[in-house]
């Protein structure tokens, strides 16, 4: 039990240990988590053949701009920026701010100032400041975070978690989403929401992972749990704050999956630039105020 503080390629690594649940994260790797084991069993690793190739791994924060962004370039009002897909988050400088250890739970907090001297700021140039928690209690792994706004300008942005779930194409998933979104060839929203019953993509109930070729987004998430993956031995719970209406589903033919919590669409900026609020999901921060928010993965046994 407790906290391992260790090396990883020229970065600090934590890992927090608490009961049967371990959990290793890299602030200095935009906070990604870079495994979790539960009972013995690997939930979450790092795919190596991901990151040599320069692609996301384990479970990486996709922020401001999750997912695939139109043409590269995301409009709204009159600011107009180039972008990258999945969001600016990788490059973040975290700096850890604190690691504590109690009876209850083991947890690690880092902060990343975004100003005009991050390298990446023209990508999303709003003075902010973003903080980062992780928590281990035993039973859930805890993502806590905060977004404040330094500017004089409101702050548009987006937030998700994209875990890599590792897979021996054995589970089983639910996703308790009413909707899903209309997409073009090339897998932009088109800001139409279809209902998912009487589909294909109707996922509130049960589904095998290994019946799936999915790569969407679904909405009409206003309640908890958000969805559910099913281990052979235990369940994993997925849960999230009120502004999580989004998740996407991606399912390859791959020795893992996606269930990404989203707080928005694909597209967002977009998305809310071409009238489609709601549809986006896009949040907004006043300057001098933040916004708060969670994601839990609760973990149950069988």
């Amino acid at each position: 039990m407790g906290i391992i503080e260790k090396d990883w390629e020229g970065k600090k690594e934590y890992t927090l240990i608490k009961e049967k649940l371990f959990l290793t994260v890299c602030p200095e790797d935009g906070m990604n988590i870079h495994n979790i084991v539960y009972d013995g069993h690997t939930v979450v690793e790092i795919q190596e053949d991901r990151r040599k190739e320069g692609k996301l791994y384990a479970i990486p924060i996709l922020y401001p701009t999750p997912n695939r962004i139109r043409n590269d370039e995301w409009t709204l009002g009159d600011q107009k920026c180039p972008a990258v897909m999945h969001g600016i988050a990788r490059y973040m400088e975290f700096h850890t701010e604190e690691v504590m250890e109690t009876e209850e739970k083991c947890s690690l907090t880092a902060v990343c100032s975004w100003d005009e001297t991050q390298k990446y700021f023209y990508l999303f140039p709003y003075v902010s400041l973003v903080r980062i928690t992780i928590e281990n209690n035993g039973k859930e792994v805890r993502f806590l975070y905060e977004i404040t706004d330094q500017d004089e300008k409101v702050l548009p942005y987006g937030l998700a978690l994209h875990p890599f779930f590792s897979s021996d194409r054995s589970e089983k998933i639910r996703v308790l989403a009413e909707e899903y979104m209309e997409m073009t060839e090339d897998k932009l929203p088109t800001g139409r929401l279809l209902p998912v019953s009487g589909t294909e993509f109707d996922l509130r109930d049960s589904r095998s992972v290994a019946e799936l070729n999915l790569d969407h987004v679904y909405t009409g998430m206003d309640s908890n749990p958000k969805a559910e993956i099913l281990f052979s031995h235990f369940k994993l719970i997925l849960e999230a704050s009120e502004e999580f209406g989004h998740m996407v589903v991606f399912t390859p033919d791959a020795p893992y999956f996606c269930l990404e919590n989203q707080t928005c669409s694909t597209d967002a900026h977009n998305m809310y630039q071409k009238g489609f609020r709601k549809e986006s999901g896009l949040l907004q921060i006043l300057p001098g105020e933040s916004q708060k928010g969670w994601v839990v993965f609760r973990f149950e046994n069988e």
